[in-house]
């Protein structure tokens, strides 16, 4: 049996696994421990390696203060400009090493919204951290429960994060909650019945929120929810497989939602226009689930995630119909990760995720046409 081929749903550690599982592409859920003061790529926390374990740990590795890693001149699709850059890994402290967790970028305090996650095989939290180019600040707030695997996109037309779903390692959770740069919200609204590893992303066109697939008891699903604000309706439409860990983003140039891949072992490309969904054919990344994703003016960038041979740390620009490849290098191998694109700051911003163990590094890149 593969190594990563684990059960996903467990109660504790003693529970190996309920009717249903599926792959996990990391370690199983109550899983072992990974060990610390190791080194590598991933760096372990406290060891060395780029893209090293959490500043706040003292994990060593990754760029200088003020330093990067330069890139090739990133190559875009059609129509697009370029990152012609470099990575930069912010020297901050902030949140601890995470995977499965939330983050989106609030275009009206100009601020990175960052929630929940998972720490360690056997711990989920659910803090609320602000990161605003240059530090991160833990918000002490009161909010929704600890919990990995949400699904959190902003909805600029309402002006606050919208977050749903998720894991808190015993129950899949079905809540709908808002932050409004302030504080949380809970909305006693119904909406997509109880998942994690669902795809979501605003277009900003038709202002609405749009949700895809994810993972329950059942398996993997394959429904299309939109939220408009108030409530939540469900398309009733054919399009994508079932799938969860699938990356969506909105595309500017095209006006249309674009869904890449997800588990299991799927690399297909699919545009959402409010109606109906249309495959794109083409080449592009390898088959992955669990990639960072985030829209930008140069279109959208796909970051790393996992694949048949393991985390793996590629760039890839999506602009209105294809997939180009960027040879930017930078961030370690990692899936699980979070990656938003800063408005007013013209970069890309990507926190976290698990390559070798969980990691707490922050990245920025200049993406601005």
């Amino acid at each position: 049996m593969n190594a990563h081929a684990v059960p996903r749903l467990m109660l504790s550690v003693c529970l190996l696994m309920l009717a249903c599982g599926r792959s996990l592409p990391l370690i199983p859920r109550g899983g072992p421990v990974v060990a610390t003061g190791g080194s590598g790529d991933a760096g372990a926390t406290g060891g060395s390696g780029v893209g090293g374990g959490t500043s706040s740990t003292g994990g060593g590795g990754g760029a200088a203060a003020g330093g990067g890693y330069a890139s090739g001149g990133g190559g875009t699709g059609e129509g697009g400009g370029s990152a012609t850059e470099m990575w930069t890994r912010v020297q901050t402290i902030g949140p601890s090493g995470r995977r499965g967790h939330g983050m989106v970028y609030d275009s009206i305090r100009e601020r990175t919204v960052l929630f929940g996650g998972s720490v360690s095989a056997i711990r989920v939290v659910g803090d609320t951290w602000l990161f605003d180019g240059e530090n991160w600040n833990e918000q002490q707030v009161m909010g929704p429960q600890p919990r990995e695997f949400h699904s959190m996109a902003w909805d600029e037309a309402r002006q606050r994060t919208v977050l749903f779903g998720g894991f808190n390692r015993t129950t899949f959770l079905g809540d709908t909650w808002l932050w409004n740069g302030a504080g949380w919200q809970q909305l006693m609204v119904m909406g997509p019945s109880p998942r994690d590893a669902a795809a979501m992303a605003y277009d900003p066109e038709r202002q609405r929120v749009v949700l895809f697939g994810g993972f329950d008891q059942r398996g993997s699903l394959g429904d299309t929810w939109e939220w408009d604000g108030a409530s939540w309706q469900q398309k009733t439409v054919s399009g994508p497989s079932a799938r969860h860990w699938a990356a969506m983003a909105y595309d500017s140039s095209s006006q249309r939602v674009v869904l890449f891949g997800g588990s299991d072992g799927l690399s297909d490309t699919w545009q959402w226009d409010g109606t109906a969904w249309t495959q794109k054919v083409g080449t592009g990344p390898s088959a992955r689930s669990n990639a960072a994703i985030s829209s930008s003016p140069l279109g959208i960038w796909l970051h790393g995630g996992f694949t048949a041979n393991g985390s793996v740390n590629d760039l890839w620009n999506w602009n209105a119909a294809a997939w180009t490849p960027s040879p930017l290098t930078g961030p370690s191998p990692r899936n699980s990760h979070a990656m938003v694109y800063d408005r007013a700051r013209g970069t890309l911003t990507l926190f976290g995720g698990f390559g070798t163990t969980y990691l707490g590094d922050t990245w920025t890149i200049p993406v601005s046409p």
